[in-house]
């Protein structure tokens, strides 16, 4: 992220007629966003969201509503969202409008419309690490709605997408205690009689 900041900053000092100076604002802000400085992110943003490129304009505003929502500011959240036309977004901008939105609808309590952004986001990505994040946003979300049921259903569908055997080991152990929680020990018994006959699980 210092790398991409820095080569950024060196296309806006020495080249300021480039076609790239919104590209760079852009990689800027968004690489402030995963470095969790916040205000430095949405300065750098609100450059590259007056760029005439719909594409670069588009991430900005998806970005500078996601640095507010970190900030908890919710009115620029909302003014922010409101401006993006959800038809308009590519499969990994809607991946991030989603995002955004379920969590603004976990922050009210609306856990069932969260659920529902968040394997849309889940769905919609072709990329396994964000994929498998929200998937665990939605674990995570529903253990502390205490909704043991749906928490079964976000691991299983976790379990589908991994191939690290560990993480699967780990979370088969959570879906079994879980799954004790419901008295589901018919389910219990079956899954573990399943995993003494698979051979990965035994070293």
């Amino acid at each position: 992220l210092d790398n991409a900041i820095e080569n950024s900053k060196i296309v806006i000092d020495e080249y300021p007629d480039s076609s790239f100076i919104d590209k760079a604002h852009l990689l800027i802000g968004i690489s402030f966003f995963y470095k969790k400085q916040y205000e430095l992110s949405i300065k750098n943003l609100e450059k590259a969201i007056l760029s005439t490129d719909s594409k670069i304009s588009i991430k900005a505003n998806l970005f500078i509503a996601f640095s507010y929502l970190r900030l908890k500011n919710n009115d620029k959240v909302v003014f922010h969202i409101n401006q993006i036309k959800e038809p308009e977004l590519d499969n990994e901008n809607l991946y991030t409008y989603y995002l955004i939105k379920a969590e603004i609808l976990e922050n009210k309590g609306s856990f069932q419309q969260s659920y529902d952004l968040y394997q849309s986001a889940s769905v919609i990505t072709k990329k396994e690490s964000r994929k498998n994040f929200a998937l665990r946003k939605l674990i995570k979300l529903a253990q502390e709605n205490e909704d043991t049921e749906s928490k079964i259903k976000f691991i299983e569908f976790l379990i589908e997408n991994l191939d690290d055997l560990n993480k699967i080991k780990d979370l088969k152990i959570d879906w079994i205690d879980s799954k004790i929680q419901l008295q589901l020990y018919d389910d219990v018994i079956q899954d573990i009689d399943s995993i003494i006959e698979d051979p990965n699980y035994s070293s």
